[in-house]
Order: structure tokens, then sequence, then C-alpha cells
């Protein structure tokens, strides 16, 4: 606690001089994990039991997103029941719903452990969260669309001294194939807002999930 009052009184005069500028900045940390048995069972109950989305449409292109274009997924450092129920998908511009299409996989997940740490304050904030989606879906047999796209958080731990707030800030749908054999496409905009006493800073995911392929894909920004 001695510690801790002396670090607090200190800071604002270290902060006048520069001194922690560089302390404060974060260094990350990304690993892939292995998605916990209880998080894929609970990614497949609310998407089974998810309430439906009016379309969005974007004029009259080929393929939309039927889900959430934006959602919170962390705010104030604790995790948010609105992760629990956003989606987004690629489809076909001409059907109402996902359940028009046929032949989709089973849902994929994939799962990442994020640590951020500065040297002044040690640890900032800890999450993991699993990314999942269905692909291959088609329609009278044709194209490979998407549907389910989302991303859970299961795990968040923050550092008194910081802020965190994770959101999807965009879903870019489009088609990456050709017209005769349309292949959806989804990038999610993955942001983490982390505040001090001294600064905000904003940092991005991009994750690509393509209609064709099990894989996600991280885009480097």
């Amino acid at each position: 606690m001695k510690k801790l009052a002396l670090l607090l009184v200190c800071l604002p005069f270290l902060a006048q001089a520069g001194i922690v500028k560089n302390e404060l900045e974060l260094e990350f940390e990304t690993v892939e994990i292995p998605t916990p048995p209880h998080i894929i069972k609970q990614i497949e109950f609310n998407l089974a039991h998810r309430d439906g989305a009016p379309p969005l449409l974007d004029g009259f292109a080929d393929i939309i997103n039927l889900g959430r274009t934006l959602w919170k997924i962390v705010e104030s450092g604790k995790a948010t029941l609105e992760a629990k129920n956003s989606y987004a998908s690629a489809v076909p511009g001409n059907v109402k719903s996902a359940g028009e299409l046929a032949e989709f996989s089973p849902l994929q997940f994939k799962s990442f452990a994020q640590r951020a740490t500065s040297w002044y304050y040690g640890t900032a904030f800890e999450i993991t969260y699993t990314l999942a989606h269905k692909y291959n879906g088609s329609l009278n047999g044709n194209g490979r669309y998407l549907d389910s796209v989302t991303v859970v958080p299961h795990k968040v731990n923050v550092s008194w001294a910081y802020g965190l707030n994770v959101s999807v800030d965009k879903i870019s749908v489009s088609n990456v194939g050709s017209h005769a054999n349309p292949v959806g496409s989804v990038v999610m905009d993955f942001n983490l807002r982390v505040t001090s006493w001294f600064k905000s800073s904003q940092y991005k995911n991009l994750y690509e999930f393509r209609g064709d392929s099990a894989v996600v894909r991280s885009i480097e920004d």
C-alpha cells in the first residue's frame, strides 16, 4: 500500500517531466489457445436462440449482411451481454434469412488470449475471446456463403490503472468470388480502446472470414 501511495503521489510530477510517457506504451502478446468446451456450448446455444435482425441492405449488392454491423464486447473492463447475441452474415441479397441456404458447415471456432503490458504498471489487461462462423452455405447449389460470424469474450482482467473497452466497430461484407460463383467475405474490425490517467489509445485487429474456408485470417492494419 505504501508503494502504491508513493506511486500515486509521484505520477503527476513524472508525467510533467515526460518520464512516464514511454513507460505507459503497451506491448501486446497474442497467442492462439484451444477453445474451452463450455464456450463452444455457450456460443452454440446463443446462436440457436438468437433474435432475428432486420436485413441491413447495401443498395442492390449481390451479397448482404443479415446480422449486426456494430456491437460492444467489453465495456468498462467487463464483458457485455450484447456480445452473446450479436452476429454477422454474408448471404445473397435476395434471401430474407440464412435459413434459406443449405450445406452450411458446423460452427468453426478460433480462440485467442491477448495480454498487454507496460514497463511501469506490469500487466494492463488480459482478455481471451473466441471467433466463430459457419461457412460453405449455398443457394440452390451455387455460391459459398457465411453465417453466424461472431466474437465472444470469456475472460477479462483489467489492471486498476487502466480502462478497457472492446467493440466491433464495422463489418464489411463483399463478394471475393465471381458474379457466377459468389464467395462471401466478412471483414470484422475488432477494436480495443485502452485508457489510463495520461492517455487513451486505440488498437485494431482485422479478421477476415470467407465463405469457402474454415480458416479465419488476421489482417495487418
